[in-house]
């Protein structure tokens, strides 16, 4: 016990001593990996994703292998570095352009049920806990952001070493975004959902 305080307290100094610059090399190797294993992500998704969009062109025969090679290069990379779906909804917003895609699936579905059954095929129900999710959203996280920055006003920028603070309660905030995604995740892909907090008396322990 006595090592593990004794090790707590010669970490806190050294971050206390020249906080920044200590944090700084301890953190490298990590933006190292990371970009490295970014980049291998980059090219294994490239090269299995850029057959769905130039597999039937190169199979019809309307192009060759090269040229698909060729055109990938330069039209996939273009769509990566413009950010072409945020573009284009940044231009369609300021062209009031409905594009919303959670509208468009959630009226596509609605459009095809009343067409293949009429309103019987519909469970309005459904469709009105759609909508109301639609204003309902905007509110809670307004609610749970203010929540969470008085938190993070009161445990961290408000002390005197505001740095420090956020270094020992960041492992804090990544715990319960872990257990939360872990609790969603869970509760969402398991078969035992019908209580909300009584699930994990009715699951078997490997579904976590």
């Amino acid at each position: 016990m006595g090592t593990s305080m004794a090790a707590i307290s010669a970490t806190v100094s050294s971050f206390t001593a020249n906080p920044i610059t200590e944090f700084r090399s301890q953190v490298l190797w990590a933006l190292v990996v990371g970009v490295i294993l970014a980049f291998i992500l980059g090219f294994a998704m490239g090269a299995n994703d850029v057959a769905n969009a130039f597999g039937t062109s190169v199979g019809s025969g309307v192009i060759t292998l090269k040229w698909a090679y060729v055109l990938a290069t330069i039209f996939e990379t273009l769509g990566a570095l413009l950010v072409g779906c945020s573009s284009w909804l940044l231009i369609a917003t300021f062209a009031r352009l409905p594009v919303s895609a959670t509208h468009s699936i959630a009226g596509a579905t609605v459009g095809f049920g009343l067409v293949a059954m009429g309103g019987k095929g519909i469970h309005w129900m459904k469709i009105v806990g759609i909508i109301a999710s639609w204003f309902v959203s905007p509110i809670l996280s307004g609610l749970v952001s203010s929540i969470l920055y008085i938190i993070v006003d009161f445990s961290v920028l408000r002390r005197s070493n505001p740095f420090l603070s956020g270094l020992i309660a960041l492992p804090i905030f990544y715990w319960f975004c872990i257990a939360f995604n872990v609790f969603a995740v869970s509760y969402q892909g398991s078969k035992c959902t019908s209580h909300l907090f009584l699930f994990l008396f009715k699951c078997n322990y490997y579904t976590f």
